[in-house]
Order: C-alpha cells, then sequence, then structure tokens
C-alpha cells in the first residue's frame, strides 16, 4: 500500500489471532504456552518457525477453545481475567514512606537513571518535555477517553479532573487535537461499538 504520510503495517491472520489469544487469555494460557513449548515450540518470530497447528493441536489437549479468547464479543464493562489484589503499592514494594524516599530509591535503580521522559534539561534545570509523546498523545487521547467514559458513567474522577485540568492549563499545546467522545450517554457508547 502507497500513500503520503500514511504507514500501513499488517501480519498474517494466523499471527494476529495468536496474539489475541495470549493477549486476551487468563491463567489457562500459561498451560497453553507449556503445551505448545513441549510440542517443540519456542519463542517464535511469528514468521520462522511458527506453526498455528501446533496451538490448536495444544488447546485440544487442554480442552480449551481458542476463539472463546480471540474471537468472543466483550461486553464494554468485563472484568479482566487478572486478580491484582495481590499487587503491591510503589510505596509498599520500595519500601518508602514518603515522597522524598520514593524518589531516592527509584533514582537509585540503575536501569531508571537514563529515563528522562516527559522531562527535559535546560540551563535552568529539568523541565516538563511538553512536546514529548506523553503530552501530545497520552493525555489527550489516553487519559481523555478514561475521564470522558467515567464521566458518561457517573464515576467520580477527583484525581483523573485535577490532573486533565493542570493539562489544559499548563501543558496542552496548541494545536495538540485530543479525542472526542461521540457519545451522550453509555448506552450509545456501547452501541458505536456493537
Amino acid at each position: 500500500m502507497k500513500a503520503r504520510a500514511v504507514t500501513y503495517n499488517w501480519h498474517d491472520a494466523e499471527t494476529s489471532f495468536t496474539e489475541a489469544v495470549l493477549s486476551r487469555g487468563d491463567r489457562r494460557v500459561g498451560d497453553l504456552i507449556e503445551a505448545i513449548w513441549r510440542r517443540g515450540g519456542y519463542l517464535e518470530s511469528w514468521s520462522e518457525g511458527f506453526a498455528l497447528s501446533r496451538w490448536t493441536d495444544s488447546a485440544a489437549e487442554l480442552g480449551m477453545d481458542l476463539t472463546f479468547y480471540a474471537n468472543r464479543e466483550r461486553a464494554l464493562c468485563e472484568l479482566l481475567p487478572l486478580d491484582l489484589r495481590e499487587v503491591r503499592s510503589l510505596r509498599v514494594h520500595y519500601e518508602s514512606e514518603t515522597a522524598a524516599q520514593l524518589t531516592a530509591k527509584i533514582q537509585s535503580i540503575r536501569a531508571f537513571r537514563d529515563i528522562t521522559s516527559p522531562m527535559k534539561q535546560t540551563a535552568a534545570g529539568w523541565i516538563p518535555d511538553f512536546g514529548s509523546r506523553y503530552f501530545t498523545a497520552d493525555f489527550p487521547f489516553g487519559l481523555k477517553i478514561i475521564r470522558d467514559v467515567g464521566a458518561l458513567a457517573g464515576l467520580p474522577m477527583p484525581n483523573i479532573n485535577r490532573l486533565w485540568s493542570w493539562y489544559e492549563q499548563t501543558a496542552r499545546l496548541p494545536g495538540v487535537a485530543c479525542f472526542r467522545l461521540d457519545a451522550d450517554s453509555l448506552d450509545s457508547l456501547i452501541r458505536l461499538y456493537a
């Protein structure tokens, strides 16, 4: 496909299908991965060595229906198959009681040292890099979608609203488009995607 300012990436349907199984699956997918490995599967590069039959045979052996994970239509508010009750907060994980202790702990982690986005260094010190993807995409699309859907559902979101207000007053660059929700109720939103 050739068009100016358009990039089109694709891969075959079998690969997309298996990616959907992996990304939408529950803990049984772990058993599936092991069964695929036992049949000779490995970290397949999605072209060399990939065999959908290894996936379907392994699923059949386990009594799994891969289309249940990959193709099933889900309700908008369906719970994810994740159990986050045992996920510790950053404060607990990094054994930090204050913001200063948490900052010092995170700064001491070597892997995080060179990560500067969404900040940039100036002669006056570090300032937000309002041209970074964080401010040009994550706020106007990611956070805006969460905010708008939550508002339609009538959910109180004081922190998200405060963050969005800060973004609009401080960081939003002229000309940066924002997500616009074309729905005036949860029912109309669901109809958009049904």
